[in-house]
This record gives C-alpha cells, sequence and structure tokens, in this order.
C-alpha cells in the first residue's frame, strides 16, 4: 500500500529535523553560539531530579528509569567512539538532543508508565522531568520545552509538555485516540489521531487555547515533521501539500512511495524522507516520485515496524537497523550515509546494538535508544558522527 505524506504551509525550505511516528519527536539544531562539544554540560546547580553520577563496570547507568533510575556515569568511549550514556533502562525510545542535553523516554516498572528523563551528552548527570505518563507516541523539542503525546488506546491519550529544567508540566489536550507526535514549529503545536479513514491532525496554540481539527478523514495519520515549507505528516494515501494558511482546505497531491508506513519521516530543504523496511526513501518537493538513495538497497532486512525515528541533517542521514541480516540478537547498528553522494554505501556509525530503535543527531553526534533484547536493560548510546 503506498505511504503518503501531507503538507501545510509554504515558504523557504531549511535542514530541519526528524519527527517519528507512532511518534515524531523534532530534532532541534544545537543551541546558537555553541561552537564546539561542551565538555561538562550539566544542568544548574541546586537542580533537585540531578541524580549524582556513580561509577558501574558497564561504564553507564544501571537500574530502572523513574523513581528507581540509578546514576549515570559518563560512558568510556570504545575505539569506534561509542559511548553508553544511561544503562539500566526498560524499553526506552524517542530522544531530542540540544546539542547540550539528551532528553528521552522510558518505561518505569514501578509505576508501569512512561516517564522523561535528561541526560547531560558527556553522562555525567541523569534527571527525571515527568513521571507517570501514558506509553509516548513521539517527542519534540522546541525553544526550551520538550512536547510528547502519551498515546493510551480511544480517548485517553493526551498532549504534555515540560520545560528543559522540569518545570511546568503542562496538559495541551486530553480525550485523544491514539495520538501520535507532535511536531512544533513557530506557528503551533500539532500532532495526529492514528486511526484508519477517520483520522485527524490536530492542532493547538501556544496560549492555552483549545486543540482543534486541522485536516480530517486521514488513513492512519502518523508521522509528522515541520518546515518552513509547512507542515508534514504520514499516511497511507499519498503525499499532498497545502499551502498557508493553515486552514484545513483541501491539499494537492505531491508524491507518494511504495512500502509499508513504520512511522518514519523527516524534512530537509530538498524534500521528504521516509524509512521503508531499512531504505530511506526522498520524496522531491515538486512532485516527482519517491526513490531509494542510492546505495541503501543493500540494507533491506528487520527494522523496528512502529516507533523508529531517524535523522537528517546537512551532514548525512542517520538510521537504525533493529537486527543484523541474519537476525541475530544484540546484532543492531546505526548506519550513516551521504544525501547526495550517488556512489556512497553507509557507514556503520555502531555495531552489536540491542536493538537500536530511535536515532537523533546535533552538530557532533549521533544518538539512539537501545530498547534491549531477551530482558536485558536498554541505553542511551552516543558516537561521533
Amino acid at each position: 500500500m503506498p505511504l503518503h505524506w501531507k503538507a501545510i504551509g509554504s515558504g523557504p525550505a531549511i535542514l530541519l529535523g526528524v519527527l517519528a511516528a507512532c511518534g515524531g519527536g523534532g530534532q532541534p539544531a544545537g543551541p546558537s553560539g555553541v561552537s564546539q562539544p561542551p565538555a561538562d554540560a550539566s544542568p544548574g546547580t541546586g537542580d533537585p531530579n540531578v541524580t549524582t553520577p556513580a561509577l558501574t563496570e558497564a561504564g553507564g547507568a544501571s537500574g530502572d528509569a523513574g523513581s528507581n533510575a540509578a546514576s549515570p556515569e559518563p560512558g568510556d568511549s570504545g575505539p569506534s567512539g561509542v559511548t553508553t550514556l544511561v544503562d539500566g533502562l526498560t524499553n526506552p525510545t524517542y530522544l531530542v538532543s540540544d546539542g547540550v542535553n539528551v532528553y528521552f523516554t522510558t518505561y518505569d516498572t514501578t509505576t508501569m508508565n512512561d516517564v522523561v528523563m535528561r541526560v547531560t551528552s558527556d553522562g555525567s548527570a541523569l534527571s527525571t522531568l515527568a513521571t507517570g505518563q501514558g506509553i509516548a507516541g513521539g517527542l519534540a523539542l522546541y525553544q526550551g520545552t520538550l512536547y510528547w503525546t502519551n498515546g493510551i488506546g480511544a480517548g485517553g491519550g493526551s498532549v504534555m509538555s515540560v520545560g528543559v529544567d522540569g518545570g511546568g508540566l503542562t496538559t495541551i489536550a486530553t480525550g485523544q485516540t491514539y495520538p501520535v507526535g507532535p511536531a512544533v514549529d513557530g506557528t503551533g503545536i500539532y500532532w495526529s489521531q492514528d486511526v484508519a479513514d477517520s483520522g485527524t491532525v490536530m492542532s493547538a496554540p501556544f496560549d492555552g487555547g483549545p486543540p482543534s481539527v486541522l485536516v480530517a478523514q486521514q488513513n492512519w495519520p502518523n508521522a509528522l515533521a515541520t518546515s518552513p515549507m509547512g507542515l508534514f505528516w504520514m499516511t497511507l494515501d499519498g503525499i499532498e501539500w497545502q499551502a498557508a494558511p493553515f486552514d484545513g482546505g483541501a491539499p494537492t497531491q505531491l508524491g507518494s512511495a511504495s512500502g509499508s508506513n513504520n512511522g518514519a519521516i523527516a524534512v530537509d530543504s530538498t524534500g521528504v524522507y521516509s524509512l521503508q523496511q531499512c531504505v530511506v526513501f526522498r520524496s522531491p518537493f515538486d512532485g516527482g516520485a519517491a526513490a531509494p538513495l542510492t546505495g541503501l538497497l543493500v540494507l533491506g532486512g528487520p527494522c523496528v515496524v512502529d516507533g523508529t525515528t531517524f535523522a537528517v541533517d546537512s551532514s548525512g542521514v542517520y538510521w537504525p537497523l533493529m537486527f543484523g541480516m541474519n537476525g541475530a540478537l544484540n546484532s543492531g547498528s546505526v548506519l550513516g550515509a551521504p544525501l547526495f553522494d550517488s556512489t556512497a554505501q553507509p557507514d556503520t556509525i555502531a555495531s552489536a546494538q540491542k536493538a537500536p530503535n530511535n536515532v537523533a543527531v546535533d552538530e557532533w553526534y549521533v544518538y539512539w535508544t537501545n530498547h534491549g533484547v531477551n530482558g536485558e536493560a536498554g541505553q542511551v548510546m552516543r558516537a561521533n558522527k
């Protein structure tokens, strides 16, 4: 069945980040004025949520997230530069980075809910920002605030936000049905309700006003991403474009790509990217057919079907391969490739990973979550680009 995105908006395109399906955490650019990797970045002194670093054999944190979260130590980089920022997690999923901290969602086995956490990009301090959340459907970061969806059944989902310092936990919307996203930019907060045929794309203003239906009658609307070109989201029916203003008018077709809807989408100045069966496709804004990036077709193989994010920036595209080509456990990898080299094959950023399922980037590093396999703990990882 063809994959589709839809777009709302107009204006010059610039590179923006990634949003997930079954969740879309937007990958923000690094903080302005930062010209080198932060050496000892950590939350401000006196933060009651900061866990004091503690040494472990594994070179990372150990234990469950939330109230039982153990402390990370700065991970030891191996020969490939791969670093464990946090260990001992249960099903960590979405993550974003601002170049100083990495923010992620994970499961708290004590409360049986997701929590939103923060770890410094060197792994030296771990904080809990929000507890008692539903199963996350994505994570986004915009101007010092984190946004996520809690996707719990029909009418039981919500959209939430919290400051990156853990203050100001806010409910943006309740009564949502399988919400996914959100995507956030200067015009507002956007998410989808992932339902066949009667799905909707929703919006809410920053001033706390009520949410509204932006576009209705969507077929499994899923991942979202924002760009000056507009708001994009994936469905099972096509890639469409809708010009500003955001009035919910009828979109026109932009393009389509074949494959299964695994819930990953990204946007840069040249087009919309999707991840289908571990192959990265680009669909151009001019309406041309979506095509796989050259050299990536050899990677067809096991991927996380729902809940996978990948990242695109000026340095290339980065995505997870959940298992090795033989399907062996603990043989996942994180891959990277340039965007416009027609002869390039992917580079292996990290190998022997425990089911990597979401990827984020900042100016210097690639980050990902290892979901964990066969009861093994999950992790938040980092490697050089």
